[in-house]
């Protein structure tokens, strides 16, 4: 759905690694929008149940605490 929206840069930051580029997804307010609720709707299915999300760094950090503040509960930011 979004394969349009992401940027794979080849090499990135090392020989051998694929970096994939979400931030024109995140520029997107429709776009960023969707995919949060994409998200969100995917959990509710499922019927999780949580008081915390753990997000690793970067990008994590963005989608996590949207989705902390979307489910009312608590970020928990991972450093590797």
């Amino acid at each position: 759905m979004y394969q349009d929206l992401i940027v794979k840069v080849h090499d990135f930051p090392k020989p051998g690694i694929m970096f994939y580029d979400l931030t024109p997804i995140f520029a997107s307010h429709s776009d960023f929008e969707e995919m949060i609720i994409m998200m969100r709707n995917l959990v509710n299915e499922r019927g999780l149940e949580f008081d915390k999300i753990a997000a690793i760094e970067a990008r994590g950090f963005i989608i996590g605490a949207v989705l902390a503040l979307e489910f009312g509960v608590g970020l928990i930011p991972i450093r590797i």
